[in-house]
């Protein structure tokens, strides 16, 4: 039980967050399915609990999650920056959230890999 909880507790976020999908092919592979899903809804229900931007997949994948009140403050965001403040548009505001979108969206391409072999790779032993 040691060595999980130093894992844990010391691991950088990207290798934990692999080790969720690692852990789930596992059980995937070597288990009836309904382990595995019990998995998948425990983790989920902690990044629910602990309030971690992160859900994971039916597949196990793990990806960035965007609520509905996030999505609403940027568009009223995106909306004032629209509107003129004395005198001037704020559209500096604007493109540096539209940058800011365009890169967390690139940074998740790819992460329909599963996470576990594009980090883990050479790290650990194959499961």
């Amino acid at each position: 039980m040691k060595i999980w909880r130093k894992f844990f507790f010391n691991s950088e976020v990207s290798i934990l967050l692999d080790s969720i999908t690692v852990i789930n092919q596992y059980l995937g592979e070597h288990f009836p399915d309904s382990l595995s899903k019990h998995w998948l809804s425990r983790v989920n229900r902690i990044f629910t609990e602990e309030h971690l931007a992160y859900r994971v997949e039916e597949e196990g994948i793990v990806r960035p999650f965007v609520d509905e009140e996030f999505q609403v403050n940027r568009a009223t965001a995106l909306d004032a920056s629209a509107e003129k403040t004395s005198g001037t548009t704020m559209k500096p505001s604007r493109s540096a959230i539209d940058r800011g979108d365009r890169k967390l969206v690139s940074s998740t391409k790819g992460l329909d890999t599963p996470r576990g072999q594009r980090h883990l790779q050479g790290r650990t032993r194959a499961v």
